[in-house]
């Protein structure tokens, strides 16, 4: 049977993730496929004044799966029959596997660990989901490294001059469409690593670049005609002017590697990330993946929560939506879609032609 993992993450609060989410599960219905539902933790700022707990959003039918933790259980309107008990733990308890049974609403609380979530989606697989839906937003999304790709849910509550929005998604979007490392294998290499053109291979002290002295570091252990320089964590914002610089001074002009578009993305501020890779690109320098992470589409939201001075609270506000959407559409090169407007039937078909269970069928499932 195939299958895959698709990420939904939101670049703030209140940019639409719900929504993408509820509009794709609402198709999935449609079409009786079967799918699992998972997330990446939970959304701190979602919390139940009364329960301490995040909010239920999502309903869910009967036959379709869940991986959450036990204390969501109690506060989900669904009646869920537990598969099994994990002894993943979350603050919320352990990591349950469920079946819906009755129709209503699901809280969703997953794990916060990549290889913890790597297990969830082989599980949900063995379970015969056809879709995996992993909820996630930007500033937690290291384990979307396991999925098959995601959806960037975005909109004015990020950022209502669209300009500025266009340009850090067009950054994201740029940054998942780096080529990939095709040299030598970096497999269990943990820190920076140096790739010769001779294909040696020497290890660093270093994992992350966070500060200057991280940089030193290079300095130090730099190899004679380095071909490739592997930076498997993250590099911090302070430290890209020197990175680039280092860089750049090289004559070998070596190609820059790093694990997975994930680990540029929660570096900090990505539009300038991205500005300093294409610096070294346009000096000769690649800029390469060694793990792919795709950006399947993008969902855009005109809503955002107007402060206001004179009374102390926010009102509802609006951009132009059809500007936002025109805007996005023409400076990206993803798929750009207003599932408020639209519903989800054209952002599912996304999905889908991307993964070969879209050229199998979709085999009903008996609720």
């Amino acid at each position: 049977m195939h299958s895959m993992a698709i990420g939904i993450a939101g670049t703030a609060k209140n940019t639409g993730k719900t929504t993408t989410t509820s509009s794709i599960i609402d198709e999935l219905n449609k079409k009786d496929m079967m799918f699992g539902l998972t997330s990446i933790g939970y959304d701190g700022e979602r919390i139940d004044n009364v329960t301490g707990l995040p909010k239920p959003r999502l309903t869910l039918l009967p036959g379709q799966l869940v991986a959450t933790a036990e204390r969501c259980l109690k506060v989900s309107t669904a009646r869920l029959e537990i598969i099994e008990t994990t002894n993943m733990l979350t603050p919320l308890g352990r990591i349950v596997y469920a079946r819906v049974k009755e129709q209503g609403q699901v809280l969703i609380a997953g794990p916060n660990k990549s290889s913890q979530l790597r297990t969830v989606i082989a599980k949900l697989q063995e379970l015969e989901a056809r879709l995996i839906l992993v909820d996630g937003a930007l500033n937690r999304m290291a384990p979307m490294v396991e999925t098959d790709g995601f959806i960037l849910a975005t909109g004015a509550a990020r950022q209502p001059d669209i300009g500025r929005l266009v340009e850090e998604t067009g950054a994201i979007s740029g940054v998942c469409s780096l080529g990939s490392y095709q040299g030598r294998s970096l497999q269990g290499y943990n820190s920076v690593t140096f790739v010769t053109a001779r294909g040696k291979i020497i290890e660093s002290p270093v994992a992350f670049l966070i500060d200057k002295q991280d940089i030193q570091e290079l300095y130090l252990h730099w190899q004679p005609k380095t071909a490739f320089v592997y930076i498997p964590g993250v590099v911090g914002e302070k430290c890209w002017p020197e990175l680039v610089k280092f860089l750049l001074e090289q004559d070998s002009k070596p190609a820059l590697v790093f694990a997975d578009p994930i680990k540029i993305l929660i570096s900090g501020n990505v539009t300038q990330s991205y500005q300093y890779i294409r610096t070294l690109q346009k000096h000769g320098i690649k800029v390469l993946l060694k793990q792919q992470v795709e950006l399947l589409a993008i969902t855009v939201n005109p809503f955002y929560p107007r402060y206001r001075y004179e009374a102390n609270d926010y009102e509802p506000a609006y951009v132009d939506k059809q500007l936002l959407l025109q805007s996005m559409r023409e400076n990206i090169g993803v798929p750009v879609f207003d599932v408020m407007q639209d519903g989800g039937k054209n952002l599912l078909q996304q999905i889908l032609q991307k993964d070969r269970i879209s050229k199998e069928g979709l085999p009903p499932f008996s609720r």
